[in-house]
């Protein structure tokens, strides 16, 4: 199962921006600085994505929903690692999960999360500067 790449542009900014949006609260873009409950989640979420295995689930689901069996196939992982990390990844609002009959169909909770990921692989594959 392959479905296009989702992509998201962040409003107030382009592909070659690496402003911060203007809805952060603040013109300076300081605006989360003092929310500490927002910063402790948000760095949640990055331990999360520490994980090479997490970061190939997600990358998998980057693509369209997908079945347990599925993103086994594709990423090599075993049936029981993948349920644990999909289980993880549920808790943190990264994925959601539907049910059909048997079945549990996967996805990304919304284009926010393949954004941070697309993001960060395209960071680490640019030629180093200098």
């Amino acid at each position: 199962m392959t479905h296009p790449v989702r992509t998201h542009t962040h409003p107030g900014t382009d592909s070659h921006s690496h402003g911060v949006e203007e809805s952060s609260g603040s013109a300076d873009g300081l605006g989360h600085v003092d929310d500490l409950a927002a910063i402790e989640r948000t760095a949640e979420v990055f331990k999360a994505l520490a994980t090479p295995s997490r970061l190939r689930i997600l990358l998998v689901l980057s693509h369209g929903q997908s079945t347990v069996t599925n993103i086994v196939d594709i990423t090599g992982l075993s049936q029981p690692l993948v349920s644990q990390h999909l289980k993880l990844l549920r808790g943190l609002h990264l994925v959601s999960v539907q049910r059909l009959g048997r079945e549990a169909i996967y996805s990304l909770m919304d284009d926010h999360v393949a954004h941070i990921i697309l993001d960060a692989m395209a960071h680490t594959t640019e030629p180093l500067e200098g």
